[in-house]
């Protein structure tokens, strides 16, 4: 039924744009296109907060976490997360950031985004995209240092340290 509507709709409005002349057809693709776009983009940053959202209470077992952001847009976290609370490092049960060119904080950090994970002991983990998917792993050895059971849902993306140089590979 919803292909049947989505259908309809594409041919009526096609049928409205061919009356439209050449230029102002290619005027309104144009704006459909961007439009589109920017809509694309914002689903896929409201599902990466959810993402982190989800990992960060069943990583804590807490129903509103407190986490800081380094290099990663506060603003994302303030517009698309309904738990997640921001607050200070020192204060924070996690720390979600954008790159791993950070100070040591003694938290446990779940890098986000195409950074390199290089040998630290405070990235538990990391999100990632990857042919428009998200990709997910845990480092066992710095799970383990912070004492940190993750939900069973999550035991699959859990990898060892020595397997890391071959997860830097997939990135």
């Amino acid at each position: 039924m919803k292909f049947l509507k989505s259908k309809i709709i594409f041919i009526l409005v096609i049928s409205l744009l061919s009356t439209l002349k050449a230029q102002e057809l290619a005027e309104k693709y144009l704006v459909i296109s961007l439009l589109s776009t920017l809509k694309a983009q914002e689903l896929a940053e409201k599902y990466e907060v959810k993402l982190i959202e989800k990992i960060v209470m069943g990583i804590t077992g807490k129903s509103y976490p407190k986490i800081c952001t380094v290099n990663y847009p506060v603003d994302r976290i303030k517009e698309y997360s309904t738990y997640l609370v921001i607050s200070s490092c020192k204060q924070a049960d996690m720390v979600i950031a954008g790159t791993d060119e950070l100070e040591s904080f003694d938290k446990p950090i779940l890098l986000i985004g195409d950074t390199e994970i290089k040998d630290r002991k405070d990235v538990i983990g990391a999100i990632f995209w990857k042919k428009g998917r998200p990709q997910i792993i845990f480092i066992d050895k710095n799970l383990k240092r912070f004492d940190i059971q993750i939900p069973r849902e999550y035991n699959k993306y859990i990898i060892k340290k020595d397997s890391l140089k071959y997860a830097e590979a997939v990135f």
